[in-house]
């Protein structure tokens, strides 16, 4: 099975690039620089579910503020690698999370899952969201409990917030770790944050000095935090999908064995699939 996750150009090359699919009535809803549905969004939304309905939940607010400032879409379509990638993977957290959208064809975001996870608890919620396009920006415009942020980039959203509850995904997170990490942590002391990373140091050489340089970072910035991450492929993984929640040490403490049984499962279940091949006649 092919990844269909790595980015097929940076976004700073002049190029108006994103994933397309043969039905092509379905490319006007995409509008991404990788396939939606893919072995990091699975790895997300299995760890926004947990987080979403394991977070402790300060009910004397009212309402739970989260923060998701590169929202992209409520939701895409659920195209054809995508239902096939996850017919193969079975009963998961994940699926189980997004089987209202799956019915009417569809994948939730991370944003919408949390959304749901939090209503699910009980709690009323309000979800912040800001993307760079305006067009998958509007279309949280109809969705109850969302507000969208008249700022200019992702970042700003992270330097003055009451969330709670803060996803992190830029495109490239490792590309500018320096500035953001600090903000972060600060973050960090009373909200939980979760990042997501396309981590490439399988690859070796800048790729891997890079990510060293972020992980001694991480550990010098003494932010407590949980890490798990799964090959981008089954066959031949170039790169690593990766999780990090940073957050107060009690929260790190209970979010610890369901996040590493959950990201346990998925990697056995991809590694074991490419362990052993027969050919030949």
């Amino acid at each position: 099975m092919a990844d269909g996750n790595e980015p097929a150009l940076n976004p700073g090359d002049g190029k108006n690039w994103s994933w397309r699919v043969p039905a092509t009535g379905q490319n006007t809803d995409l509008g991404l620089l990788y396939e939606p549905g893919n072995w990091g969004d699975i790895l997300k939304g299995t760890w926004a579910g947990i987080i979403s309905s394991m977070v402790p939940i300060d009910k004397s607010r009212g309402k739970v503020i989260c923060l998701d400032p590169w929202c992209g879409a409520p939701d895409y379509p659920l195209i054809e690698n995508a239902a096939m990638r996850l017919d193969w993977l079975g009963n998961c957290r994940f699926i189980d999370s997004q089987r209202d959208w799956l019915e009417n064809g569809k994948l939730a975001s991370t944003g919408s899952l949390v959304r749901q996870g939090i209503i699910g608890r009980g709690m009323e919620v309000e979800l912040r969201v800001f993307d760079s396009d305006p067009g998958r920006l509007s279309l949280w415009s109809s969705i109850a409990g969302v507000t969208t942020l008249s700022i200019s980039s992702g970042e700003e959203a992270l330097e003055d917030t009451e969330a709670e509850l803060v996803l992190v995904d830029p495109y490239d997170f490792l590309a500018s770790w320096e500035q953001t990490l600090p903000r972060l942590a600060v973050l960090a002391k009373s909200s939980t944050v979760l990042v997501y990373i396309y981590n490439r140091s399988p690859r070796g050489g800048e790729h891997t000095r890079k990510y060293n340089r972020f992980r001694k970072g991480l550990d010098e910035s003494g932010t407590p935090y949980v890490t798990g991450r799964i090959g981008s492929d089954i066959l031949l993984p170039r790169a690593f999908h990766e999780m990090l929640v940073l957050a107060p040490g009690q929260v790190t403490n209970l979010l610890e064995a369901e996040l590493a049984k959950a990201t346990r499962q998925l990697a056995c279940k991809m590694s074991t699939a490419g362990c052993f091949e027969t050919g030949g006649s």
